[in-house]
């Protein structure tokens, strides 16, 4: 008996049992709570002279190449006072235009539709004056040579009365001119011409179809990779002879490369052309055309390790 209770022997053994269990849940807990905080903590070791010294530096490298296709687009214009008759006068234009690109060599899968537009567009015309008398040489024998062949007789009597003057014509049409509103419709085609020497010759060809726009030439490498591939080689060498000259500048040795990083390239193509309006209707039917070279430029971002 302690403390005035008397414990039975099987009570008491039930409850050292239910302690023992609970000690033992408490230390399972704390067990799991430590698990939980390292899970949720980032371990983040310092160790001196474990990070290098590094030099990073940019390459560049540069290729060329002749091109071997010519992309250019081609337009019509047509203009009328009835919307339908512009377009369809735009839509024959285009269609002899495309006739005379396929006579050429030009596959459909090289045509394309880039635009086609209708919008208005509105001109002043001078009026004619059909009530002013048009003045004509006498007939032969007359009397007066050069005087109208309209002979008015002298009026007898009271001089006629001069007729009221004409209206004088709004500020925003001086000199008796007629507004006109005009329907101009355009069709222009992508095109991709693969035969470069006859590049001049069709261009002679479809202006004489019709062609009074034009967006200028532009050359390039369908398949620019080779040419990509070759810029990047030359970039990393020039990006490991610029870091030997700092190092050696710098009085370190150069280590091994730690990681390369692409700076991009893209082709620059020269031999661009441009002709449009009235230029492009005064082209011989062989313009002289230059593709000149495709370029591409690459740049790499090279870091070396330093020992």
């Amino acid at each position: 008996m302690r403390g005035g209770r008397v414990f039975r022997s099987g009570e008491r053994a039930e409850n050292l049992l239910i302690l023992r269990v609970m000690k033992k849940l408490s230390l399972v807990g704390a067990a799991l709570s430590g698990l939980v905080s390292l899970a949720c903590t980032t371990v983040h070791p310092v160790i001196a002279g474990d990070v290098p010294n590094t030099l990073t530096v940019i390459g560049t490298g540069e290729a060329s190449g002749a091109p071997d296709i010519a992309r250019l687009t081609l337009g019509v214009e047509a203009r009328s006072t009835n919307p339908e008759q512009a377009m369809n006068d735009a839509s024959r234009k285009m269609d002899a235009v495309i006739q005379v690109l396929q006579r050429a060599g030009v596959k459909p899968d090289d045509i394309q539709t880039s635009n086609f537009n209708i919008h208005t567009e509105e001109r002043s015309i001078p009026l004619v004056d059909e009530d002013r008398p048009v003045a004509t040489e006498g007939a032969p024998g007359a009397a007066g040579a050069g005087v109208s062949s309209r002979e008015i007789a002298p009026a007898k009597g009271p001089a006629p009365v001069p007729p009221p003057a004409p209206p004088q014509a709004p500020p925003d049409a001086p000199g008796r001119e007629q507004r006109v509103l005009y329907y101009v419709a355009t069709n222009s085609v992508s095109v991709v011409l693969r035969d470069l020497p006859r590049v001049g010759k069709v261009l002679g060809e479809v202006v004489q179809a019709g062609v009074n726009h034009a967006w200028g030439i532009q050359f390039e490498r369908e398949n620019p990779e080779p040419l990509v591939a070759e810029a990047g080689a030359k970039a990393i060498v020039d990006a490991k002879q610029r870091a030997a000259v700092l190092a050696q500048q710098g009085g370190v040795r150069l280590g091994r490369v730690l990681s390369i990083a692409e700076g991009g390239g893209a082709p620059v193509s020269y031999g661009y052309a441009r002709e449009s309006g009235i230029a492009m209707r005064a082209m011989a039917v062989d313009a002289p055309i230059e593709p000149g070279q495709v370029r591409v430029r690459q740049n790499v971002r090279v870091t070396f390790a330093l020992e």
